[in-house]
């Protein structure tokens, strides 16, 4: 049996730019952050999502090249 999943409505943060859940009434990510700490999180996280940029490449990469082996064959 399926079973559907709730969405969660989020709002993005004006201080660290990361989302959460809207009836929150701070972002439970930099509530308790400094200017400093809040700063080192936004970096984290542009590092993250280039390094999953990176991998995205690699797997449409890889289909690509799996498409053409199965297309030759």
């Amino acid at each position: 049996m399926f079973i559907p999943q709730r969405i969660k409505i989020t709002k993005k943060c004006k201080r660290c730019q990361l989302r959460y859940y809207w009836k929150e009434k701070f972002c439970t990510h930099c509530k308790d952050l400094t200017d400093f700490e809040v700063e080192l999180l936004k970096r984290k996280f542009k590092g993250e999502q280039a390094g999953n940029a990176h991998l995205g490449r690699w797997f449409i990469f890889a289909a690509i090249m799996i498409t053409i082996g199965i297309a030759l064959s």
